[in-house]
């Protein structure tokens, strides 16, 4: 059975698309600076570990025949911090 009911996910993945998110994440563990953004929504300034994921993608990148998108870049020197 899953831990998220059906409603309140829906009505978090409509709230998240029109606040102009670019992820909405459930079940985050290890979190970082955490703020509440309203109710039953945070946002988070470091993560490790989660049980979903939902890309808001507005902008496609297009490569031959394949689409994608970029949700995050680092360098080296992030992973270290």
């Amino acid at each position: 059975m899953s831990q998220f009911a059906d409603k309140p996910v829906l009505r978090l993945i409509a709230e998240a698309q029109a606040m102009g998110n670019d992820l909405l994440l459930g079940g985050v563990s290890r979190t970082r600076d955490v703020l509440l953004v309203r109710d039953e929504m945070f946002w988070v300034s470091a993560f490790n570990g989660m049980q979903f994921s939902i890309a808001f993608v507005r902008q496609w990148r297009w490569e031959g025949d394949n689409v994608g998108v970029t949700l995050m870049t680092c360098s080296p020197s992030d992973l270290r911090s």
